[in-house]
């Protein structure tokens, strides 16, 4: 008996007690083999049973369209399964279209691409496999989800040259979409195949006119990330998604058509029944053109009927009367099943809803790595001379017992979580070269990025930066942190000038405010002078017997000095006019001496320093620091292959460099010197600054900025999982906690050192007022001399003249 036989036959057997139950109606059928159709459809309607009362076509789509005019011609209650397509396109009102919904397919394609497992890039090869229709409805889900797409038509001719290219896209973007037929799809997986794109770093989603077994069942999907969906045409409620056929795959086909079709038997049935068409029987011709408008009413109740089955429920399309509880029974590549895939169960576009969006559907993908040792690529250079760790506090040694090898600090802490969560133990192995990686040539690179691409170390963990020189031939987890380029110089010494110390007194003001102080003075002298000499209100003689000026040029200037030091004077103008101008000198000087000594003050009492280098920009500006960088860090190739003009500088100033390092104990060291600047990771310098604040200043301008991530191999398998932990930890928030703890953990300077303090006063500082006391002292002497030799000189003219 041929399969359509066996369908039918289950069919009649399911559909019989219901509808006799229902409607108390006996199932009774006639045979018409497709050679007969055209035959039967030239005879017309009286070919038909009076006892019929509707036709069912298990037929190709041409006999499809066929048998669909003929029964809309008539207005016959019609029953279509097509049995080479899901879909024959719209037929007559008076069809139920047993096939899928044109929308079924986007519809859980859209909800497995967006919420469960939020792809942003697909590739969709189809053929001829699906209706037009659904094709197009595909293509417009995925530009409506915003997904990045490459919509690509094949078919049995395409060359295999075309073919590889176009499975090249799948390479870039990483996930797939296939809908063609059985011998296509065997086609694309052997090139998939010799191309390298069926491993467990792609993700391919196929639909097909074939078994999960024919599909599935083959060694060329060894290690794949493939998801089969194979049309079921159940409604699976969610309480039952995990159900799994208890046949053989033929008879597993029979049994799901078969529920189908006795679906559709009983809704058009029971809908003639609802009509009272059913008691007609025998006594009408169901061609009888006066029950017509009778059977299209029946056909349009049957496409609003739900049918419920032990085996699901099916439901129609109430203008196109396809079936719209369409489902998929989900079948995924499996290497720990013998026969090379496991069965996950039957979806609808409805009860995926309930799916998590953890679910696991590709069964090969990366889960833990079921306790395996991993070695683990990390360095933190230790020399005798300098006690700085080159990575800390990324990474730094420990001790354990007499011997130093064990790893500890902020990346080994997410380096556990991480073992953790996948279930994996690790050893952290040192590069030979002590580099974490550069290009050497020939599209080799040294250090630790070279031997993860040599697959010596799994992965490697530390101060990364993400650039897209390392991206192209390694992967980068998800950024832990993010940062940028530093600069660390000398932090000057305030005492390392005893000149300038000692007269630090007058550092409150700087040299133009004090010319200006002094030029004032005089001024303000001549000036009071003048206006109270040439006054009419001034007495200018202090009597009518002494021809001595009561006013003068140096009773004016010692006033006005007098005043300003709080010292007063006895000389006061006799003019209103001056005394005006010497008021508001008074004022005038009240707020300069009040100014001057809240700038005393801070001055004596707090440490005043400057930072020399501030800036890339005024670090490439002058020539008496010179930049330094570690040799085989991504830093120096940025400035090795730089096009900016101030990264051209900064490399032509490292390249007259005598300097070399290669860690951060040998940079430190010379910029100890007070000569160089080190430029290196923020997050590094601002942990060397924290343990030797006064030693070091750390300039503000922050350039470069970029992410770190752990660096992982091309197209590794467990990417997304460290990605998705890596995610996590930072959302909660314990990567930033275990931030804090690391860059605060160990620091041997207090928050005190770290920012201006109160200091007492030293000699050398008070130094100053004392010298110019001392200078004016020796002034006078040498006035007094002066006027003493003058004095004498001029008694003896006197004498001489007497």
């Amino acid at each position: 008996m041929s399969s359509e036989n066996d369908i039918v036959e289950l069919a009649v057997d399911k559909s019989q007690a219901r509808l006799y139950a229902v409607a108390n109606f006996s199932l009774n059928r006639t045979v018409i083999s497709t050679d007969g159709v055209f035959q039967f459809i030239q005879k017309g309607c009286n070919v038909l049973s009076p006892k019929c009362v509707a036709v069912l076509s298990i037929v190709t789509c041409p006999l499809v369209s066929a048998m669909d005019f003929w029964a809309g011609k008539h207005s016959v209650p019609h029953v279509v399964y097509p049995i080479d397509a899901d879909n024959c396109g719209s037929l007559t009102p008076n069809s139920l279209q047993l096939s899928a919904h044109g929308q079924v397919h986007s519809q859980i394609l859209r909800t497995l691409i967006q919420r469960i497992w939020g792809w942003r890039e697909v590739v969709f090869i189809f053929d001829d496999f699906l209706e037009p229709e659904t094709r197009f409805r595909i293509s417009l889900m995925l530009s409506d989800i915003s997904v990045t797409s490459c919509s690509v038509r094949i078919n049995d001719q395409l060359a295999n040259e075309t073919l590889q290219n176009i499975l090249k896209a799948v390479s870039d973007m990483r996930h797939v979409i296939v809908a063609v037929t059985s011998n296509m799809l065997s086609i694309i997986f052997q090139q998939a195949k010799r191309q390298g794109l069926l491993t467990r770093f792609y993700k391919w989603v196929v639909l097909s006119n074939t078994t999960c077994d024919e599909a599935l069942n083959t060694s060329v999907l060894v290690d794949s990330n493939l998801l089969y969906l194979r049309p079921t045409h159940l409604d699976m409620t969610s309480s039952k998604h995990s159900c799994q056929f208890p046949f053989t795959p033929l008879e597993e086909n029979v049994a799901a058509r078969s529920h189908l079709i006795s679906a559709g038997i009983e809704a058009v049935i029971g809908a003639l029944a609802q009509e009272e068409l059913l008691l007609e029987v025998g006594n009408e011709d169901v061609c009888d053109q006066q029950q017509a408008a009778k059977r299209v009413k029946a056909m349009q109740l049957a496409k609003k009927t739900a049918v419920e089955t032990a085996e699901g429920r099916v439901t129609f399309d109430s203008l196109s009367g396809r079936v719209n509880s369409f489902g998929f029974e989900f079948c995924s590549s499996d290497n720990t099943n013998p026969s090379g895939y496991s069965s996950l169960g039957s979806w609808s576009p409805s009860s995926i809803e309930t799916m998590k969006k953890d679910t696991n559907l590709f069964k090969n993908a990366f889960g833990d790595f079921r306790g395996k040792t991993l070695l683990i690529g990390g360095m933190e250079v230790s020399q005798k001379l300098f006690g700085q760790k080159d990575a800390r506090p990324f990474l730094l040694k420990t001790k354990r017992g007499n011997s130093t090898g064990a790893f500890d600090g902020f990346c080994v802490s997410i380096l556990q979580e991480l073992a953790v969560r996948l279930n994996f133990s690790y050893k952290i192995v040192e590069p030979p070269d002590m580099l974490w990686g550069a290009p050497i040539g020939n599209g080799t690179w040294n250090g630790l990025i070279g031997m993860v691409m040599r697959g010596e170390i799994n992965f490697v963990i530390g101060p990364l930066t993400i650039t897209s020189s390392r991206a192209a031939v390694i992967d980068f987890t998800t950024p832990y942190m993010e940062d940028g380029t530093g600069i660390l110089t000398k932090k000057p010494d305030p005492d390392s000038d005893t000149v300038s110390g000692f007269f630090r007194l007058f550092k409150a003001m700087k040299p133009m405010v004090w010319a200006c102080l002094c030029g004032s003075v005089i001024g303000v002298s001549l000036i009071i002078y003048l206006v109270d000499r040439w006054s009419p209100f001034s007495e200018r003689r202090s009597s009518k017997m002494d021809d001595t000026p009561v006013s003068s040029f140096f009773y004016s200037f010692w006033s006005a000095l007098g005043s300003m030091l709080a010292q007063g004077s006895e000389y006061q103008p006799k003019s209103s006019s001056a005394r005006v101008i010497l008021g508001f000198w008074w004022l005038f000087t009240i707020i300069l001496v009040s100014t001057y000594t809240a700038n005393m003050t801070a001055v004596l009492t707090v440490t005043i320093r400057e930072q020399p280098i501030n800036s890339i920009t005024e670090l490439a500006g002058q020539s008496q620091v010179k930049p330094l960088v570690k040799l085989g860090t991504n830093l120096y190739t940025l400035f090795e292959e730089a096009k900016d003009n101030i990264y051209q500088t900064i490399w032509k100033m490292m390249s007259g460099n005598e300097a070399k390092a290669r860690t951060n104990q040998e940079a430190l060291a010379f910029v100890k010197t007070g000569k160089y600047a080190f430029l290196t990771d923020r997050s590094q310098l601002e942990y060397i600054v924290k343990n030797d604040c006064l030693t070091y200043a750390l300039a503000e301008d922050v350039f470069n900025t970029a992410g770190m991530g752990f660096v992982l191999p091309k197209n590794a398998e467990f990417l997304k999982s460290v990605d998705d932990i890596i995610m996590k930890l930072k959302e909660s928030g314990i990567i930033d906690g275990w931030r804090r703890q690391w860059w605060a953990g160990g620091s041997k300077c207090s928050e005190a050192d770290r920012v201006s303090t109160v200091s007492q006063l030293d000699l050398k500082y008070l130094a100053g007022p004392f010298i110019v006391f001392l200078a004016a002292m020796a002034a006078s002497i040498v006035v007094v001399i002066l006027e003493k030799c003058l004095t004498t000189r001029c008694s003896s003219t006197k004498l001489e003249n007497q």
